[in-house]
């Protein structure tokens, strides 16, 4: 009881001190946040009405340049229609091209009459081929008014511009326009690229419609109208303020101040993130700061009492993963006297007990499997030489006919003139005698008593020949064949007979498993076996399936599942054992009530037996 009331006690120290700097830390964090945020707000409100403020007197001075120049005597004697004026003029788009190259904003200036005509200007195109009487920015200076225009194309350069526009007047009355084209890229690199707030903030322009006149990134530009967007509209809808929006997956923070002369807004944002990223490190060092104080008193309450507890502890887990662990000569060393000893001593006798009663797992597990493995290997030897003394009997009880059905068709054949009708059959006869010869030789293989000879062949025509042999067979039994032979396969080292007997046993046993009828498929097809390059046949039906339950013994010499007299079992055994000398396999996939496919994977290159 003593020992619970001390880890209670550890428990709820630890809990408290995590509440109170937790609590510590929280209010830390937001006080900071709203300071941080504060200053930015103020910092970025200034940035865009300072701003603002600077446009707004720019414009102002431009006015200014432009009344200034449409009231000297040059410009205005350009005006008049007379020899005098006309000589004036060349004079006047000489001056207006010296303004431009010190006045590097302006594009182009320009003086026409009032008709609209350009009589003089710094780009010599525009004389005498540019009539702007229709401008509104003409009109409005004809009225005696100045007037800037809202962005437009440069019909010259196709860059963005605005203009302002002045009267030319001679005792009070209007006798021309002086206007100049501002680009709007300049204007942009003098107010607005240069400035930055942190490291990713910036400031950008909106037009009166709502288009992006300045923006650091490019694409932007012109191509982005904020009333696109809820937080564009709600912008537009007033002079200033501050409003947060997420743009490209960062939010941001901005304050905008509309110029009321021009009309446009001018923004200035900064991301959240970086904002606030003095607050978050603020907030981890705090949190480093709680996390060692814990440590620090986790540790020093923790030393008052872990030689009493702990360490005991530690033996009593480490003696029961070793009984888990089968270990049962292994001893809890623990003689404290207390609760810990008795429950050590528990254990230890518990150890004893089962070690007297209970058998080695492992050992038993071993045992069993080797019996197991020994049962099948002299199992299987069994069969083998039952199935070597069958191969022999077949041999000399079928041998000797066959070389006597062999012999006298081969005589016959050779007696016929050509074109004989019997010639066909007995060449038929002399085939198959040849064939049955070739399977007592497999029944020796398969018993290992001899070997088979291997050539290269077309697996391909190998197939075919072999579907030949049944061909007749699946009429018969109703059974449509259907060949997926890939085309291109490379040659095969195989010995013919073996795999026409391996095609011909699984499409007999395929068609045996269709007594109503179906259909055959058979595949070839390009494989891999063991890491090198092999060949596939596959003998697909779509009979009555395998069991589960006999899919394991299919093939075991003489087990077979046809009744008494119409099978002898050994048509999948020597197919596998084939297989076997091919250094192949085969694999079978079997679903009852759909089907069967057996697969055979041979080899291309095969080593020497």
């Amino acid at each position: 009881m003593k020992q619970s009331l001390k880890v209670k006690f550890l428990f709820y120290i630890t809990a408290l001190i995590i509440c109170a700097m937790s609590l510590t830390t929280v209010v830390a964090y937001f006080s900071s946040k709203g300071a941080i945020h504060k200053a930015i707000t103020e910092q970025l409100s200034q940035l865009a009405i300072s701003t603002a403020n600077q446009i707004t007197f720019w414009i102002h001075d431009r006015k200014q340049d432009l009344t200034n120049w449409s009231g000297q005597q040059l410009y205005q004697t350009s005006l008049e229609d007379s020899y005098l004026g006309r000589a004036a003029r060349e004079s006047a788009s000489a001056r207006l091209k010296k303004e431009i190259q010190n006045y590097k904003y302006y594009e182009s200036l320009n003086l026409a009459n009032t008709q609209g005509e350009i009589v003089s200007s710094s780009d010599e195109n525009s004389i005498g081929k540019i009539n702007i009487v229709a401008e509104p920015f003409f009109q409005e200076a004809l009225k005696d008014n100045n007037h800037l225009t809202s962005i437009m194309k440069s019909p010259v350069t196709k860059k963005n511009v605005f203009i302002l526009s002045v009267p030319v007047k001679r005792n009070e009355v209007v006798e021309g326009v002086f206007y100049g084209v501002i680009d709007v890229d300049f204007f942009n690199a003098l107010f607005i690229t240069p400035i930055k707030i942190g490291l990713t903030g910036y400031a950008y322009l909106i037009g009166p419609d709502g288009t992006t006149i300045a923006h650091p990134d490019k694409e932007v530009v012109y191509n982005v109208n904020i009333q696109s967007f809820d937080w564009g509209r709600e912008m537009m809808k007033k002079n200033e303020g501050f409003i947060t929006y997420t743009w490209k997956n960062v939010e941001k923070i901005v304050f905008f101040k509309k110029n009321e002369e021009l009309g446009w807004f001018v923004a200035a944002a900064a991301g959240t993130d970086e904002i606030f990223a003095p607050v978050r490190r603020l907030q981890l060092i705090n949190i480093l700061i709680t996390l060692i104080f814990i440590l620090v008193a986790i540790i020093s309450i923790t030393a008052l009492y872990g030689r009493i507890i702990l360490r005991p502890m530690d033996y009593l887990m480490e003696g029961i993963a070793g009984f888990g662990r089968g270990e049962l000569d292994k001893k809890i060393e623990l003689t404290t006297g207390d609760e810990f000893g008795a429950l050590a001593g528990t254990f230890n006798k518990m150890a004893q007990d089962l070690k007297k009663t209970t058998v080695s797992r492992d050992a038993l597990v071993k045992e069993i499997e080797e019996r197991k493995r020994l049962e099948n290997i002299v199992l299987q030897s069994e069969k083998m030489a039952a199935v070597g003394q069958l191969a022999g009997g077949i041999a000399h009880e079928i041998n000797n006919p066959l070389g006597v059905v062999l012999g006298f068709s081969q005589s016959v054949v050779k007696r016929l003139s050509p074109g004989d009708p019997l010639e066909m059959p007995l060449k038929s006869i002399e085939r198959e005698a040849v064939r049955c010869k070739a399977l007592v030789q497999d029944l020796l293989t398969f018993s290992r008593t001899g070997k088979a000879s291997k050539e290269e062949t077309d697996l391909n025509r190998l197939v075919e020949s072999s579907l030949s042999l049944v061909l007749a067979q699946a009429k018969v039994k109703n059974v449509e064949l259907l060949k997926e032979l890939s085309l291109n396969l490379p040659k095969i080292l195989v010995n013919e007979n073996q795999i026409q007997q391996i095609m011909v046993n699984l499409c007999n046993n395929a068609m045996d498993a269709m007594s109503q009828g179906g259909m055959l498929t058979v595949r070839t097809r390009r494989s891999s076996w063991k890491g090198k390059e092999a060949l596939e046949i596959q003998v697909q039906d779509t009979g009555q399936g395998i069991p589960a339950e006999i899919k394991a013994k299919i093939f075991e010499p003489f087990f077979t599942t046809k009744e008494v007299g119409q099978g002898t079992g050994l048509g999948l055994s020597l197919v596998y054992e084939i297989i076997q000398k091919h250094e192949g396999q085969i694999t079978v996939d079997s679903t009852v009530g759909k089907g069967t496919t057996f697969s055979v994977v041979l080899p291309l290159n095969i080593s020497s037996p």
